[in-house]
């Protein structure tokens, strides 16, 4: 049997006792409700455009609960999922599974989501300087991006990014997507680099949507920064999950849109 493989049959095995069992569902069960919590926090935080209002027929607070109601079901779905998959797979939840034996402070995850949103910070004025059709185009619908940037107020952004997504994105998806690549390659290191990478995939290309409602006639070239950086940060945070827990991928996401609201 592989070393490797031992201690994760050690896991699944602790997983599967009454009493581990136990306090690992109440985990998860707090883990939905912080996700919820965190996601009511956040959509209620910003106005819904009046476009959207009209567009659906439905008061703010009618379109605000239906959003909870939606993410609520996604935050019980992917705590199902990653309840089941992680054990099997290596992966942690301080809150479901408890303290990590190489634990790590959450500031030093802090720190480094901070850094790197600096450096993505970077990336993006430096492309929209040295690429004339994009700096032309945000110039030009300068006030439609600063609409869907309001959306993303710093409760929406620290709260349902840092804290809900991380939980529907990395608990959930990556997990998933991780188990079911595993079962078809049985490669466990295998299956966590494909599920990193299609699950950052998914993350870049969900951002896209809320742009095209926005500025219907946004470039292509526009809509691949977008999702491209936000893929590259996503994958930051799913090694950070890999390597560690769910909180610290938590607290690397919170710290990077920290430095992105402080820089604007």
């Amino acid at each position: 049997m592989s070393p490797n493989r031992t201690p994760l049959l050690e896991a699944e095995r602790m997983a599967r006792s009454p009493k581990v069992a136990r306090r690992r569902r109440l985990g998860a069960f707090a883990l939905v409700a912080l996700g919820v919590a965190c996601a009511c926090a956040g959509l209620i935080s910003f106005e819904i455009p009046t476009n959207i209002v009209l567009e659906t027929g439905l008061k703010p607070y009618q379109l605000k609960t239906l959003s909870i109601i939606q993410v609520s079901l996604l935050s019980l779905i992917a705590a199902g999922i990653g309840y089941w998959a992680t054990p099997q797979l290596g992966l942690r939840s301080i809150i479901v599974d408890g303290i990590p034996p190489f634990g790590a402070s959450m500031l030093i995850f802090l720190f480094i989501g901070m850094v790197c949103g600096i450096a993505f910070g970077f990336i993006d004025m430096t492309l929209t300087k040295q690429l004339p059709l994009l700096g032309s185009f945000q110039s030009a619908h300068e006030a439609q991006l600063t609409e869907l940037e309001a959306l993303a107020t710093p409760m929406m952004r620290l709260a349902y990014g840092g804290v809900t997504e991380e939980i529907l994105t990395r608990y959930g998806l990556l997990s998933g997507v991780a188990m079911t690549a595993n079962t078809l390659l049985k490669r466990r290191l295998s299956a966590l680099g494909l599920a990193i990478i299609l699950s950052s995939v998914v993350f870049g290309l969900g951002h896209l949507p809320a742009i095209m409602a926005f500025v219907p006639d946004a470039p292509t070239i526009f809509l691949a920064k977008t999702g491209l950086l936000n893929a590259a940060s996503a994958s930051l945070f799913a090694v950070v999950v890999v390597l560690h827990s769910l909180e610290a991928s938590m607290a690397t996401h919170i710290g990077f849109h920290l430095t992105l609201i402080g820089i604007g």
